[in-house]
């Protein structure tokens, strides 16, 4: 799971920047994962937690939609979800 809050930084990069940056990475390590059978995890952290990018669910189903790698999955955290105030359903 790829949930760190401090890795997660963009700073001043916009939003379309950092997902400019982080579409292909995450797309090489997918790559990488695949024939091991991998699954890697990309969970939504709350401002709350320090993180300013991948901060809600809304944000990691746009970067899981843009990566389009089956062994890229999305991480849903229960803490995050009531964080965000975001509907459990």
């Amino acid at each position: 799971v790829f949930g760190s809050p401090k890795n997660r930084l963009a700073g001043d990069l916009s939003t379309a920047d950092a997902l400019a940056s982080a579409v292909p990475f995450f797309q090489e390590l997918a790559e990488h994962a695949n024939p091991l059978g991998v699954d890697l995890s990309f969970e939504p952290n709350p401002p709350a937690y320090g993180a300013d990018f991948g901060r809600n669910t809304r944000e990691v189903l746009q970067l899981a939609r843009l990566v389009a790698h089956p062994r890229f999955r999305i991480n849903l955290d229960l803490g995050a979800l009531l964080l965000n105030d975001e509907p459990i359903e």
